[in-house]
C-alpha cells in the first residue's frame, strides 16, 4: 500500500511543464532525480528487511522445511519461512532436476 502511495506521489511530483513543452533536458533531470530518490528508498527498505531478519534470527521461532525426492530428503532452516523454503529448494535443485524441487512440495514446521 505504501508503495502505491509513493509511486502516485512521485508521478504527481514531476513538473507538468517538463512534459508539456517537450523540454527533454528538464524531463531527463526530473527522471534522474526520481531514480535517485527511489534508489535511496530501496536501500532503506533493504536495510529494514535486514534488520528485521536479524531480529527474527534471535526470535522465538524457527522454520524447518523438508522435501523428499526419489528417497532423498533435503532440508532448510531459517527464522523466515520463505528463506527456509528457498534453502530447501536450492539444496534439492543442486542434486536433482528443478522440476522435482517445487516450492509447493516443501513441508515446513515451526519450532
Amino acid at each position: 500500500m505504501k508503495k502505491i502511495i509513493l509511486i502516485t506521489a512521485l508521478a504527481f511530483s514531476v513538473p507538468s511543464w517538463a512534459f508539456g513543452q517537450g523540454n527533454h533536458e528538464a524531463r531527463i533531470a526530473s527522471l534522474e532525480q526520481q531514480v535517485r530518490l527511489l534508489s535511496k528508498q530501496i536501500k532503506y527498505l533493504e536495510r529494514q528487511i535486514a534488520l528485521q531478519d536479524g531480529i527474527n534470527e534471535s526470535g522465538d521461532h524457527m522454520y524447518q522445511c523438508k522435501i523428499r525426492v526419489f528417497g532423498e530428503q533435503y532440508t532448510g532452516r531459517s527464522a523466515n519461512r520463505g528463506s527456509a523454503v528457498t534453502k530447501t529448494v536450492d539444496a534439492c535443485s543442486d542434486a536433482q532436476e528443478d522440476m522435482f524441487c517445487r516450492p509447493d512440495s516443501v513441508q515446513c514446521q515451526k519450532y
